[in-house]
């Protein structure tokens, strides 16, 4: 008996030192990458002073033997705060201590973190076989020259299909339509919507996975009608013409406008448009355009239009195109004298609308290198011209543009 007490005596302060890490409970299972979770712990025994409890947090697989160490806490029970960055369907945690080295048991189930939808709501024009985004891309991969609208565009009353271009299975959709939309909101995955009255339209589409996890992209688009007002600025062309530097160009009966650049082009009967870029062309019964290759752009008009078969064009159909002249009329003077100038290679062109044009060269301390006059256009060769940098000054009645010219041998 004697024998047994020294035992027992030996024992019992080992017994008093031993430690125990206790995991809490890990209610919520499910999470977003990016979400942080909150780890219970509570530890008895005998640590070191400069111990501290750490979330040993498993692979994706589950597995401890490659682990990822996270947060830090001296004290013997508190709550361990857990960034989740990476994805997975299987991870398990446990708490551990650094001195002396101990684990809890894992927390027993399969925390899932999961990503964030991938979110692109896009329209498509339900009487076409159009998509708005077709026009997406002509219009956000071209510099914004005249600080121009390049939003898709789609016509007064046509019905439009909307859908979220990678809606997956399991994922819930909140859509809202700002304006006057025929519904302001729908969770259907695909909604059909058209719109009371022309102008710029804007909404937001929110997606939700399974997990809770949601995210939430806009968008906006332009509704025209088939009685387009033309803009108080547009420039009005009467005979054949090349490359204005204008926003809006009304073309005349009798008169060719031609133009690689990104415009909104009004065709009048017995007018006619070439297009070698991108533009916005509205056109009346009786008139017509020309497509060459490497443009794009969006035709409205009352028939079908022959379009190049590897370029982007987009068609929007009218029983009957007519324009609006309310403003145009209002008192704002039109000018088919406008000079423009473009520089292609070791060439410098003034063009004034078939008009009488000056065209000066300044160099950087504004000395005048170059004075040359012309009917029309003025083709300057560059190639006599020592490199540097030079302004040019294009002058045809009392309109006149500049801009700088970079010379390069």
């Amino acid at each position: 008996m004697k024998l047994a007490r020294i035992y027992l005596l030996l024992l019992l302060p080992l017994a008093v030192q031993a430690q125990t890490i206790t995991l809490g409970p890990i209610t919520t299972l499910a999470y977003c990458v990016g979400d942080t979770m909150l780890v219970p712990y509570t530890a008895s025994g005998t640590f070191a002073s400069d111990n501290h409890f750490f979330v040993q947090l498993s692979d994706a697989s589950g597995s401890f033997v490659s682990y990822t160490p996270i947060g830090s806490n001296a004290a013997s029970g508190g709550i361990i705060s857990v960034p989740l960055n990476g994805s997975g369907l299987h991870f398990r945690l446990r708490v551990a201590s650094t001195d002396p080295y101990d684990t809890s048991a894992h927390n027993g189930s399969d925390i899932r973190v999961v990503g964030y939808p991938t979110v692109k709501p896009m329209g498509r024009r339900g009487s076409q076989d159009n998509d708005l985004a077709q026009q997406s891309r002509i219009w956000v991969s071209q510099l914004n020259r005249f600080d121009t609208d390049y939003r898709p565009l789609a016509l007064l009353d046509e019905p439009i299909v909307f859908h979220d271009k990678y809606a997956a299975a399991g994922e819930s959709f909140q859509w809202h339509f700002d304006q006057d939309a025929t519904i302001s909101s729908s969770t259907d995955s695909v909604p059909t919507i058209s719109f009371l009255s022309e102008g710029i339209k804007t909404g937001s589409l929110t997606v939700m996975n399974s997990t809770g996890c949601s995210v939430t992209d806009s968008f906006n688009f332009r509704i025209v009608g088939c009685t387009p007002v033309i803009p108080p600025s547009t420039v009005t062309v009467t005979r054949d013409t090349s490359d204005i530097y204008a926003v809006s160009i009304l073309v005349k009966a009798g008169a060719l406008y031609r133009t690689d650049s990104f415009q909104h082009i009004y065709v009048e009967p017995g007018g006619a448009v070439q297009i070698a870029g991108r533009a916005v062309v509205y056109l009346e019964s009786g008139s017509s355009a020309q497509f060459l290759d490497g443009g794009g752009g969006v035709v409205i008009g009352p028939t079908s239009i022959t379009l190049p078969s590897n370029d982007i064009y987009d068609t929007l159909y009218c029983g009957s195109l007519s324009f609006d002249y309310s403003l145009l009329a209002a008192g704002v003077a039109v000018n088919s004298i406008f000079p423009s100038l473009h520089q292609s290679s070791n060439h410098l062109f003034a063009r004034a609308a078939a008009e009488s044009i000056d065209l000066k060269l300044l160099n950087i301390l504004g000395e005048e290198v170059v004075a040359k006059r012309g009917m029309g256009e003025i083709d300057l060769d560059l190639n006599t011209l020592q490199n540097g940098v030079y302004f040019a000054v294009a002058q045809a009645g009392n309109q006149h543009e500049m801009r700088r010219v970079a010379v390069v041998h």
